[in-house]
């Protein structure tokens, strides 16, 4: 028999990052318990003895349990740890009594809770979001049996009831310590990974990707159907395996290879791999989009390459045609992730390009798909911007000629300190704000007024979504 995985032994599907911030709140309550003493069982299982021959029967439910069942995963944040725990722990005490309030002082701490998921055997308390409204609903349904529903089952072997009941359909054997270490923490990560994996698209992002990204995300869904006959496959294999060591059919001790092989290794980096190649379509189409709104153009060259493509500034002709104001930013994926850093000057550049001029085109040109590999990122202006950049830098160069010597070695000092780079590093768990501490900063570096930022397209350096 398998059992549906749903309320409580739902939480074992679900993902979600556990660290030394993460609490756990479980709150268990039996109202009822039914248990059926031997004699009874025994009586039962002779009147249902037609039945039972000819199915193979392991154990038999001799008592089951009613009531409320609720674990809720808290993420506090770090600033509010030690006064979130003392909440907790005032919300345990009120619980135990069945009673909840929240304190006037208390308020603000609630809504620190901002992220919890609650698993609960009790579909309605499983649907809330805030902390509060569960321990309101628990101290609510606790008088009412009738919300009540099943919380355990109490399993007992057949032949403690029917001694004659056939060995070899009553057989079980447990799966030893050896084996359950292979299979185990493999099951959990394979059950873990695909839940990232489909955690499905909502219908904007599928917009952003059909529009812009139509044909590499047909190739990524052709992949990902492939990797998920390859689950089921293993997956129903595992089952059947571990089916036939628990019903003897299979000694264990016999078993020459691992449970756990190299394909079910690489199944495990497959997923992976799908995954983030699923986030990197995501964060492309959210990226192409946020240029779009700011009027620059994405380009996929795999639509402008031809075959015998060798030189870049023949492709770059063809693009520029007889347009004098265009600047071209030619990147592609495996660039950036080599070089992420870099990736960002680019992009920065190209917003701070795009800002100052906006009179000119600017186009993003993507190599990722396309046959011709780019050796580096690169910036190809038009002839006439080219021409003009190179009079503006010779017209400086003769007006310089006029400062004093004490206002050159301003100057110089002054240059070089603005070539002077520093490299931050931002730390933190995800979901806590890093990309959009990161677009606050640039967009306060880039609008010197509230109202001109208000007015404007917001620039977008690290694409997020919620």
């Amino acid at each position: 028999m398998q059992v549906a995985s749903d309320g409580i032994s739902s939480l074992i599907k679900h993902s979600f990052t556990i660290d030394k911030y993460t609490r756990f709140l479980s709150y268990y309550y039996i109202s009822q318990q039914i248990q059926s003493n031997n004699e009874q069982t025994t009586i039962k299982l002779k009147n249902s003895k037609k039945s039972t021959t000819d199915t193979d029967i392991t154990h038999v439910v001799t008592g089951i349990k009613y009531g409320i069942h609720v674990i809720i995963v808290l993420q506090p944040t770090p600033d509010h740890e030690s006064d979130l725990d003392q909440l907790l722990t005032k919300i345990k005490t009120q619980l135990t009594k069945n009673a909840f309030h929240i304190a006037t002082n208390d308020k603000d701490l609630f809504n620190q809770f901002t992220h919890i998921k609650v698993f609960s055997n009790i579909p309605d308390v499983a649907k809330l979001k805030k902390l509060a409204d569960v321990c309101e609903k628990i101290t609510d349904i606790r008088s009412d049996n009738s919300q009540h529903r099943l919380i355990e089952y109490t399993l007992r072997p057949i032949r403690c009831f029917c001694p004659s009941y056939p060995k070899e359909k009553a057989r079980f054997v447990s799966i030893n310590q050896k084996h359950m270490d292979q299979i185990e923490p493999y099951l959990y990560q394979l059950s873990l990974l695909r839940t990232q994996r489909n955690i499905s698209y909502n219908s904007e992002i599928k917009q952003l990707l059909e529009k812009y990204l139509k044909q590499p995300y047909e190739e990524f869904q052709q992949r990902d159907s492939t990797v998920e006959e390859l689950y089921q496959g293993r997956k129903d294999q595992k089952k059947n395996l571990i089916s036939q060591i628990r019903n003897g059919d299979i000694e264990q001790d016999s078993l020459s290879e691992p449970l756990i092989d190299t394909e079910d290794r690489l199944l495990l980096k497959e997923i992976r791999d799908v995954t983030e190649h699923q986030n990197t379509l995501r964060e492309k189409a959210q990226l192409i989009d946020s240029f779009t709104k700011q009027g620059i153009e994405y380009l996929n060259m795999k639509e402008f390459i031809i075959e015998d493509d060798i030189n870049l500034g023949s492709i770059m002709t063809r693009i520029m045609h007889e347009n004098k104001q265009k600047i071209v930013y030619c990147f592609d994926d495996k660039l950036e992730k080599l070089n992420s850093s870099k990736w960002n000057d680019f992009y920065i550049k190209l917003i701070n390009e795009h800002k100052n001029n906006s009179q000119l085109e600017f186009v993003y040109a993507d190599f990722s798909y396309c046959s011709y590999q780019l050796s580096q990122m690169e910036i190809f202006p038009s002839k006439e911007i080219r021409q003009l950049r190179k009079t503006s830098r010779t017209e400086s160069t003769l007006d310089s000629t006029t400062l004093s010597s004490s206002k050159k070695h301003h100057s110089n000092k002054s240059n070089s300190s603005m070539n002077n780079f520093i490299n931050v590093l931002l730390l933190g768990e995800s979901g806590v704000g890093k990309s959009t501490f990161i677009n606050a900063i640039v967009n306060y570096l880039n609008f010197h007024t509230l109202e001109k930022a208000h007015s404007s397209e917001p620039i977008v350096l690290m694409p997020i979504s919620f």
